[in-house]
């Protein structure tokens, strides 16, 4: 599922004062029970491995590049 309400939250944190980190104890509207954290050129079946599910990038990145 695509929360575009979290990406909006983590978007907006990330825009003020151009900041390069963020405390996601401050992203309001969501509960946490974890974070993946799935750097750049991550590869399709690793993203899959590391969440235990079939990932659908919503963003069809892996397509973009």
């Amino acid at each position: 599922m695509h929360n575009k309400g979290l990406e909006k939250s983590i978007s907006s944190a990330l825009e003020k004062n151009s900041v390069t980190e963020i405390d996601f104890n401050s992203v309001k509207g969501f509960d946490w029970d974890k974070a993946y954290l799935i750097t750049p050129y991550t590869d399709q079946e690793t993203i899959n491995k590391q969440l235990g599910v079939k990932f659908n990038d919503p963003t069809n990145y892996q397509m973009q590049s």
